[in-house]
């Protein structure tokens, strides 16, 4: 992406503004992610960040794409502040200038069905799957994507469940010089939790942050 386009972008207005932007009246459907208030910083700034994206790849290509890998229902919702706030696939149906297709997966197939639901409006341009980001969702995108096309990965696991093979894989999608624009939330908060509550944490814990990490890597001398 164009530096310059993304400043553009980023200063033409407040980052509380975004936020106002994307909170919403309860939808009446059921699923819905429940959140800490952090999240609503995570989703403002990707609020900011896709319209420029957009902009920059649509000065020079005639399509682009965005794939989200762990969609969830999406909607947020936060106890603290009573409110509802669109999740990334959402935000990403209402960049401007448009992606061409929203291509998003979620492994709870009720989820999916409501992120169905809310995305019904402009099924044309979103392709909503259950499945598991890990064994699916290089499948669903060779099926959804020209590999010489732009396209943003957004994942964002909630806990352990992204896998390094996975990362390695969405890196090569593409042909050419050009990548993949990855956008990864380490649940770095998981990783404590798990020793702390696994009975074997060798077995289970462990095991689980080995698959998050690069083969031989030094995490557990960390």
């Amino acid at each position: 992406m164009r530096s310059g386009t993304l400043e553009r972008m980023s200063s033409a207005r407040n980052p509380d503004d975004f936020l106002s932007d994307i909170t919403v009246p309860f939808d009446g459907i059921d699923e819905v992610r429940k959140a800490k208030l952090w999240s609503r910083d995570k989703l403002g700034i990707l609020a900011m960040y896709l319209p420029a994206f957009a902009s920059a790849c649509h000065e020079r290509a005639p399509e682009f794409y965005f794939v989200d890998g762990l969609a969830g229902p999406g909607l947020y919702y936060f106890e603290a502040t009573k409110t509802w706030v669109l999740g990334s696939t959402l935000l990403a149906l209402r960049a401007t200038p448009p992606f061409a297709k929203v291509v998003s997966m979620e492994l709870s197939k009720a989820k999916a069905r409501a992120l169905t639901r809310r995305t019904d409006s402009v099924r044309e341009r979103s392709i909503v799957e259950p499945g598991d980001c890990n064994r699916d969702l290089i499948p669903l995108m060779e099926r959804e994507i020209p590999k010489a096309a732009p396209v943003v990965v957004f994942l964002d696991p909630e806990g352990l469940e992204l896998e390094w093979h996975t990362v390695v894989k969405m890196s090569e999608f593409r042909r050419g010089k050009r990548k993949v624009e990855l956008l990864i939330l380490v649940p770095t908060g998981s990783i404590g939790r798990s020793a702390e509550v696994e009975e074997d944490y060798e077995t289970h814990g462990a095991t689980k942050t080995d698959f998050m990490f690069p083969n031989h890597s030094s995490w557990r001398r960390a």
